[in-house]
């Protein structure tokens, strides 16, 4: 039984992590001159691009998890992941699934792709849709609404 529950725990993070590594790669693929998207968004203090490790233990406190890799340090907190370059100590970008949080554009989880269809006018990539100019993902539900916000994104 415990192994079961582990397997499910990883299946869990693999599919928060594989939509946004899917984001940023087709971010990546049909925009080759991007760089990223520096202060342009705020997640409660931590900006991406901007903000440190330290910064971010400092706004958010201390994580409920750290995961250490090769190239990142992924800061877990109950409704927001902070993924943070090793090289530059730099966050790279904010994974969101905090249920009261609103963005700069006024979305939130829930917001229905029509919505940001409207305010935005960008097509969706599958079951993303870039906002380039603030750096701001969403990915959405196979019903269309918003699942998870990432901010950082490039533009």
């Amino acid at each position: 039984m415990g192994a079961m529950v582990e397997a499910r725990r990883r299946e869990r993070g693999v599919g928060r992590w594989l939509p946004v590594l899917l984001v940023l790669l087709w971010c990546f693929l049909h925009f080759p001159s991007m760089t990223l998207a520096v202060n342009k968004v705020t997640y409660k203090g931590v900006t991406p691009g901007i903000s440190t490790v330290d910064d971010t233990l400092r706004m958010l406190g201390k994580p409920v998890a750290k995961v250490l890799s090769d190239e990142r340090i992924v800061c877990k907190y109950r409704y927001v992941q902070v993924n943070i370059l090793k090289k530059t100590s730099k966050v790279m970008f904010i994974l969101i699934y905090d249920p009261d949080f609103r963005d700069v554009n006024g979305f939130s989880l829930g917001s229905s792709y029509a919505q940001i269809y409207e305010k935005l006018g960008v097509e969706a990539a599958g079951n993303t849709v870039a906002d380039l100019e603030n750096g701001i993902g969403y990915i959405f539900s196979a019903e269309g609404i918003v699942e998870q916000i990432v901010y950082g994104m490039v533009r």
